[in-house]
């Protein structure tokens, strides 16, 4: 009989270990994790607050000055959020992130203006920020505690679908709650994010001074540390830089895609029905992504990249169901990559500074969209779609595709090393056999 352990199947969590954790336990902490994310979600506002912005007299480019501050808020805050969250407890940033979430929601019913909405803007810029890597890390820390971390990418999948399936209902209802009253959308966002704050509150985390490494490593260490673990893994590197162009790429799009979709001829009605389409297709992509894993993260970049591309080339047609369509492709590229990037990220650093390397991703990423929304509202102005779909396809493809490529040199190089290795390791056991 073999001395092995044995490993928990595709769709069971390990068994009971000393410490009197069992499957009951992790099921419960799993269940805890996927429904506090689906209701952080829960953004009624997410298929109406352009327009309503447009309503209260912003313009199309105030609109885009005022979502530069998000892009603002958010890339300022991503690496002290990450590092806080290292330090402090994710939970606790988590759930401040909420609180900012909510405070920003009631924000938008006591005035309008672009100053109030801007403010708004870096708000919510700093609620993604705070949320964006501890909640990862918190999942992560906990699986590996318990070992279960091969868990990771499909958990994480069924938290991201899950959070779509919320979202599209609150996309689909956001239309139909500001038509009963503008305030309705707003509140019931605030809401939502409030029950998510108190549930992520009873997820078991692992504690800061249980983290491997943690107290040996300061504040602004932290961020250093995840700076060199990340520049001294060039893989790492490569499939930072991909995601970030890649982000930027989509959120510009996914953010116009309001006014795009009236552009190409469709009532509001129908953008907000596309638009909860297009997050129920993305929950369905984000559940199924994590069977990407064993393929290798970077024929995860290699599909991501490719239906962004063909999505963007679709996007170009002023045909409502072309237009329809390439947003979906569009959209759904980041469901398939984050999952299987992220348990590969997680993978390569240590629990210490976790947060804070998942938060220098969205850093860049949201330094991109920061740079690039204000320029694209100005060539929505005075070219139109086609041309922003254009000239963001020509910007991020090549470079997506030089990193593909690195991405599959690196790789076979370090194939062929270890198998040297292990063909050297075979010489030296068979002769010291003879």
């Amino acid at each position: 009989m073999s001395g092995a352990r044995p490993t928990a199947g595709p769709d069971e969590l390990p068994g009971p270990r000393s410490d009197g954790t069992g499957p009951a336990d992790l099921r419960r902490a799993k269940l805890l994790f996927i429904v506090s994310a689906a209701l952080s979600s829960g953004q009624f506002t997410r298929g109406v607050f352009i327009i309503y912005m447009l309503s209260q007299g912003l313009s199309l480019v105030q609109v885009g000055i005022a979502e530069s501050f998000y892009q603002l808020g958010r890339f300022a805050s991503e690496v002290p959020f990450g590092a806080l969250a290292d330090r402090w407890q994710r939970q606790r940033v988590i759930q401040l992130g909420y609180a900012i979430h909510a405070l920003a929601m009631l924000l938008y019913l006591v005035g309008s203006g672009l100053l109030l909405y801007s403010i708004v803007f870096v708000l919510l810029g700093a609620r993604m920020a705070a949320q964006s890597g501890a909640d990862s890390a918190l999942l992560y820390d906990y699986l590996q505690t318990h070992g279960a971390e091969d868990e990771f990418a499909r958990i994480n999948g069924q938290s991201a679908a899950a959070g779509y399936v919320v979202l599209a209902t609150a996309t689909f209802t956001g239309g139909l709650l500001l038509g009963v009253g503008q305030w309705l959308p707003f509140v019931g966002e605030a809401l939502c994010v409030a029950v998510a704050a108190v549930l992520i509150g009873r997820f078991p985390e692992t504690v800061p001074d249980a983290r491997t490494g943690v107290e040996a490593v300061r504040y602004w260490q932290t961020i250093g540390t995840a700076v060199r673990i990340i520049r001294g893994t060039r893989l790492l590197t490569l499939f930072v830089l991909f995601t970030a162009l890649l982000e930027t790429g989509t959120g510009v799009i996914s953010i116009l895609s309001q006014d795009y979709f009236v552009d190409r001829g469709l009532s509001v009605p129908q953008t907000t029905f596309f638009l909860g389409l297009a997050i129920l297709i993305s929950a369905v992509a984000a559940f199924h992504s994590h069977r990407l894993v064993k393929r290798g993260p970077t024929t995860t970049l290699i599909v991501s990249a490719a239906i962004y591309v063909v999505g963007m080339v679709v996007m170009v047609s002023h045909h409502p169901v072309a237009a329809v369509i390439g947003f979906l492709l569009v959209f759904i590229n980041i469901d398939f990559l984050y999952p299987a990037l992220r348990q590969f990220f997680n993978r390569h650093t240590t629990s210490a500074v976790r947060s804070t390397a998942l938060s220098l991703q969205s850093f860049l990423a949201g330094l991109g969209a920061f740079v690039a929304f204000p320029i694209a509202t100005l060539v929505v102005h005075h070219a139109g779609y086609s041309a922003l779909v254009i000239g963001i396809a020509a910007i991020t493809a090549p470079p997506m595709a030089l990193i593909i490529v690195r991405s599959l040199r690196l790789v076979r190089v370090t194939a062929g090393e270890t198998n040297q290795d292990t063909g050297q390791r075979a010489g030296h056991k068979e002769a010291e056999d003879r």
